[in-house]
């Protein structure tokens, strides 16, 4: 019991890293941020993939999500510290859009203890998300936008996210 709880523990330290990143053969370099904006949006298909371009592309997505989400919340699961969606995204600024563009991942779980690490970007666009599951979660709904940054040259014109999921129990 120990030993899981100290593996259940372990997973969610790994995903409080303030952003990972990640190179490989025909997969594109990138680097992601996870922060929990939970909040409500009847009819919601989950995940929403959203391509952010331009700064301008950046403040319509924060605008059309700001009454949806919570993201202002001083709770950043990708850095541990205090600062929300907003304060995130208020760094990229248009010089960072002249070389990179954003993927934003939207997406919701029956339980706030899964966390979510982003194994790679492949060049086709396809996005593995590996959720990781604690063998006891938690009876809250909780949404996530996962921040992925991009060189424009790896710019596919469609991204798909593709979940693995992970069991706390399997690292027994």
């Amino acid at each position: 019991m120990i030993k899981k709880l100290i593996t259940s523990l372990l997973l969610f330290f790994v995903t409080l890293a303030s952003a990972v990143t990640n190179t490989g053969g025909n997969r594109a370099d990138f680097n992601a941020r996870y922060i929990r904006t939970d909040g409500y949006y009847e009819g919601a298909e989950y995940p929403v993939v959203t391509v952010i371009s331009t700064k301008e592309e950046l403040d319509k997505y924060c605008e059309k999500y700001e009454t949806r989400y919570d993201l202002i919340s001083q709770s950043s699961a990708s850095s541990g510290a205090s600062t929300g969606f907003l304060g995130v995204v208020e760094n990229y600024t248009e010089s960072f859009f002249e070389s990179n563009f954003l993927v934003i991942v939207l997406l919701e779980e029956n339980s706030g203890s899964v966390r979510h690490e982003v194994l790679r970007v492949a060049e086709n666009g396809d996005i593995a998300i590996k959720r990781l599951i604690p063998e006891i979660g938690t009876a809250d709904m909780a949404e996530w936008n996962i921040i992925i940054e991009l060189d424009n040259g790896l710019k596919a014109e469609q991204f798909n996210v593709v979940f693995v999921n992970e069991s706390a129990l399997a690292k027994d």
